[in-house]
């Protein structure tokens, strides 16, 4: 019955992820149609999606001015969201998908989108198996304490 239950919520997970980077690879569809710009769709350390055009990803690689407190005393740090040398190519290689350059541009072909999208569901699941590993760890040792 375990094994059930947990095929169950394993299937429900992964037509969840599906249904979100659909929605994602349709929001960067419109975008592109609305402003005849590449996006992307890339995913954070979190698994998170986000679409992103050119100008936005060359904004990351600026340094942010972020404050935070260090020993009582606010301190103002240069932090990179995305690093610097990151080159177009690399964004295209990392990216879940991408939209053509304009609209008479030919689109990826739908053995290499199934290839990203499969990859990106393999990650989540990696990303699953560790929060579920760590959440274990930290269960058993409240065990140990009490």
């Amino acid at each position: 019955m375990k094994k059930v239950v947990l095929f169950v919520k394993y299937y429900i997970q992964l037509r969840y992820d599906a249904f979100r980077l659909w929605i994602a690879v349709k929001i960067a569809d419109a975008k592109q149609k609305a402003y005849n710009k590449r996006y992307f769709v890339l995913s954070d350390v979190k698994g998170r999606l986000q679409v992103l055009n050119s100008q936005e990803l060359k904004s990351l690689r600026k340094p942010q001015k972020i404050k935070k407190k260090v020993n009582g005393k606010i301190v103002t740090r240069k932090v990179y969201l995305m690093n610097p040398k990151a080159t177009y190519l690399d964004w295209m290689r990392e990216s879940i998908y991408y939209t053509p350059v304009s609209l008479n541009n030919e689109r990826i072909s739908k053995e290499e989108r199934e290839k990203m999208k499969q990859s990106w569901l393999l990650q989540m699941e990696k990303l699953r198996f560790s929060y579920n590993m760590k959440r274990k760890k930290y269960a058993e040792k409240e065990r140990k304490n009490k």
